[in-house]
């Protein structure tokens, strides 16, 4: 694998132009190394964290969670939480807040 930049880096060393910058600016994650760094690894541990809630007890296949903007720290991407959902609709819409929910609440308590 490889990851090399599609800018040129000499703009960095000889000083750049405005018309340079904006160029920079209007590319989306110029800098992310895209052989180590393609995806941020969030989404990939929701179906650990699902079953993780699901495994506490507190809750089944069924339960529904009323979702938020944000919750702990934790916002979900549509800014405004998906209201009340299940299991299946957070993994489906990527719901932070839900599977937050699910198993910050049974650490709680136990």
């Amino acid at each position: 694998m490889a990851s090399y930049p599609n800018f040129n880096p000499n703009w960095f060393a000889k000083g750049m132009t405005e018309q340079q910058w904006q160029e920079l600016q209007n590319r989306k994650f110029p800098f992310v190394n895209r052989a180590l760094q393609a995806f941020p690894p969030a989404s990939t541990f929701k179906v650990a964290t699902a079953i993780a809630g699901l495994e506490s007890g507190k809750y089944n296949p069924n339960s529904i969670l009323m979702t938020y903007p944000s919750i702990h720290g934790v916002g979900d991407w549509n800014r405004a939480g998906f209201g009340a959902i299940g299991f299946q609709t957070a993994l489906q819409w990527s719901s932070n807040t839900f599977l937050a929910r699910s198993v910050l609440v049974p650490l709680r308590k136990s």
